[in-house]
């Protein structure tokens, strides 16, 4: 990625420009055929980067992409984009894909923009506002949440091997058809790419659980979120009494029914897991105090 500037002078960012290989990955072509198509039919327009590198826009590319995989030609495909804004969001064309179920076409877009992007731009610039324009309760929302799920799983597998003495984080599952079923997932991968070890458990593992969980991981936090107030509190009412209680973090809007010493942490799943990375280090012992609360 590389910043440049557009044809009115102002500047871009750099997540919205690409260079030729990577424009040529997006599209599924050769670079070669990427220049080809730029001569023949002016699409994509390559500009300049202050430092002299050819650059093509990141809306147009998308745009582009989507008319290849719905026409599956390239003549139809740059009239399909000719006829569309240049700058059609990426994050519509995941929440459109969403909406239709289409689960290739959501897998596509999530892998083509973890290249352009970054994985944790992907996560934060796309998948959860895409995920969050839909319906709550809605099956859209639920179907979503899966897929969002499986694909942080994939990416998570491609990730270096967390170290075995890592610190552990307990990351709150949410409840099906819900924003944060998407967004603990979401959580969770940028958690172990910052080196920590997350165990997504869910509100009905009870409190009991969940303090036999931090007993024996010696999580360095548990991350609570949702809209179960009840539970929410109760679990962490629980995880506050141990002798050795983890840092408290809440997320995605969670309210407790209790005054807590609780962490809420920033806004933006990159954020978040920095915040969690930059805790205090977890207990390295269990005490006769812990056994006995535990």
């Amino acid at each position: 990625m590389d910043s440049s500037r557009t044809g009115d002078g102002t500047d871009r960012r750099p997540s919205e420009t690409a260079r030729t290989t990577v424009a040529a990955r997006v599209l599924g072509v050769s670079p070669n055929t990427l220049r080809s198509w730029e001569r023949r039919f002016g699409v994509p327009v390559a500009r300049r980067s202050p430092g002299g590198h050819r650059v093509y826009d990141l809306g147009e590319l998308e745009a582009l992409a989507v008319g290849l995989q719905e026409t599956g030609d390239i003549r139809a495909a740059v009239a399909r984009t000719r006829a569309m804004a240049s700058t059609t969001p990426a994050r519509q064309v995941l929440t459109a894909a969403l909406r239709r179920f289409a689960d290739d076409a959501i897998i596509d877009q999530l892998e083509r923009q973890s290249v352009l992007r970054g994985v944790e731009a992907t996560l934060d610039e796309l998948v959860v506002p895409a995920v969050e324009a839909l319906e709550d309760g809605s099956a859209e929302l639920e179907h979503a949440g899966r897929v969002v799920r499986r694909w942080c799983e994939l990416v998570a597998r491609l990730q270096p091997p967390v170290r075995p003495d890592a610190p552990r984080v307990l990351v709150q599952e949410g409840a099906p058809a819900t924003v944060a079923v998407a967004t603990s997932a979401v959580l969770a991968l940028a958690v172990r790419r910052v080196g920590l070890q997350p165990l997504v458990l869910t509100v009905a593992t009870g409190p009991e659980g969940w303090a036999r969980a931090v007993r024996i991981t010696q999580a360095r936090a548990v991350v609570l979120g949702g809209r179960d107030r009840g539970r929410l509190t109760a679990i962490a009412e629980r995880l506050a009494s141990a002798a050795r209680p983890p840092a408290l973090c809440l997320t995605h809007g969670a309210v407790l029914d209790a005054d807590l010493d609780v962490v809420r942490l920033p806004p933006g799943t990159a954020a978040a897991a920095q915040a969690l990375a930059a805790l205090p280090g977890p207990p390295t012992a269990t005490s006769p105090g812990d056994a006995a609360v535990a």
